[in-house]
């Protein structure tokens, strides 16, 4: 499931199901304000080397990222290198200073 902008939620409901079976996979995606919610189960199974469950990103300044793994839901992992759930905020450098 992907998942951009405001105004934009992706949800696994709590009868869902999403299972990953090839490398590099990720189960749910949410960039830049979007919301992503997992009341479900997730299922990262033994094949699924470097995965992620779920995925959040911002792309810049005032973006942000909300990812929920709610009361109930699941995120199971069978395979080597994976996470449930990661994020990742880019930074502009200038020099020494970052600005967000």
């Amino acid at each position: 499931m992907y998942g951009s902008d405001d105004g934009t939620k992706v949800e696994n409901a709590s009868a869902g199901k999403i299972e990953l079976a090839g490398k590099k996979s990720t189960g749910m995606f949410a960039k830049d304000d979007a919301v992503a919610e997992n009341s479900g189960n997730i299922k990262l199974t033994s094949t699924s080397k470097n995965s992620v469950g779920m995925f959040g990103s911002s792309s810049g300044a005032g973006k942000k990222i909300n990812l929920t793994n709610k009361n109930g839901g699941t995120i199971d992992i069978e395979s080597e290198s994976s996470t449930g759930m990661f994020t990742k905020k880019f930074w502009k450098f200038n020099r020494f200073n970052y600005k967000e």
